[in-house]
């Protein structure tokens, strides 16, 4: 049987962001989440040979100076050859270090099997939801980061949104 009306996009609802991160989880994996302590496991530094410092413990900016290296900054010390560092240990677990340390990493992504997640690009926010529904069956979903055009003002015409005119179906 061959659907006869074009879809449409319309809008769910808006989601509040505070974290400037977000998951699509099936609410029935919801029990396995990991925590939410938010105490990060990520670490990162600069090393060279047995000598390692440390961020949030040797220093906080890469531009403040290691007394200890007669003032030169972390990122002197990387210009000079010394190598950046980073562990991310819950990189992509079904948790809140999981999807911290995954989109700190690469910006979206995959956690286990049970959920994806991204950062906004914008931070925290509350950002509207459209869903793209034909003979009522929900055929996708779109988040809109990017509100007001700033980095793409095509991304509305490539979903075939247009949130400043009436949204209706061509059918």
């Amino acid at each position: 049987m061959k659907m006869s009306k074009k879809g449409k996009w319309e809008l769910v609802g808006n989601i509040g962001i505070d974290s400037g991160q977000v998951i699509i989880v099936d609410p029935c994996y919801l029990n396995n989440w990991i925590g939410i302590d938010k105490k990060l496991t990520h670490t990162r530094g600069i090393r060279k040979g047995n000598k390692s410092y440390q961020w949030e413990k040797d220093f906080i900016k890469y531009d403040e100076p290691l007394k200890s290296e007669s003032g030169k900054t972390p990122n002197g010390l990387v210009e000079e050859g010394w190598e950046k560092w980073e562990k991310n240990p819950d990189l992509g677990k079904f948790s809140w270090n999981g999807i911290c340390q995954l989109t700190m990493k690469n910006g979206f992504g995959q956690l286990e099997n049970l959920a994806v997640g991204s950062r906004t690009g914008w931070g925290d926010g509350y950002y509207p939801v459209y869903a793209y529904v034909k003979e009522s069956i929900v055929l996708g979903l779109a988040i809109d980061f990017d509100l007001f055009g700033l980095v793409d003002d095509e991304f509305s015409e490539r979903l075939g949104l247009d949130i400043l005119e009436d949204n209706q179906s061509d059918s």
